[in-house]
């Protein structure tokens, strides 16, 4: 909505506001940065009315776009950055806060995605690793626990598989469960 009503700003700017150049008046021109930031708003607008499961995608694309400038909601282009000679690295601080902002919003989507298709899968035996690891950190933690207790949550089976194989073990070790 932020992002729909800066465009009709931006419009309305371009259309009415006059500024002084060089001791003369002239209006304000949009860019294709503007013209593709207006495209890229109305999509994400379509995409929340019509297409709900696309628009975090659509969101998050616009706001990374206008994060480097490709993407202009503002009547005038804001850039911050490094310059190396002829190379300079700038980003929109307003967009950098408004992408801030969408990630802690959408964390766990966000999370989701970059392991699903940014970060490669663990490989078996990393896989198999991390089990025993986690079925380890189980045992340390249930080591005090009595073997009735222990014994109350294989029969409970309210735990999470690790939890189970953990308190299964302890109970082998000590002598209560066969093999």
């Amino acid at each position: 909505m932020l992002l729909l009503l800066l465009c009709i700003y931006t419009a309305l700017v371009s259309l009415f506001a006059w500024t002084e150049v060089d001791g003369s008046y002239t209006t304000i021109s949009l860019n294709i940065a503007h013209y593709i930031g207006f495209i890229a708003v109305a999509s994400c607008v379509v995409s929340y009315l019509w297409l709900r499961p696309y628009f975090r995608y659509a969101l998050g694309i616009t706001l990374l776009l206008s994060l480097f400038n490709l993407v202009v909601f503002l009547p005038i282009t804001l850039s911050m950055g490094l310059s190396f000679g002829d190379i300079s690295i700038g980003l929109n601080p307003f967009a950098l806060v408004l992408l801030i902002a969408y990630y802690f919003l959408n964390r766990s989507a966000v999370h989701t995605f970059i392991r699903k298709y940014v970060l490669p899968a663990p490989t078996p035996a990393v896989r198999a690793r991390q089990h025993r690891e986690s079925i380890d950190q189980f045992k340390e933690t249930f080591a005090r626990k009595s073997s009735e207790s222990l014994q109350q949550m294989l029969t409970d089976n309210k735990l999470v598989s690790n939890a189970l194989v953990a308190a299964r073990e302890l109970l082998q070790e000590r002598g209560i469960l066969s093999r």
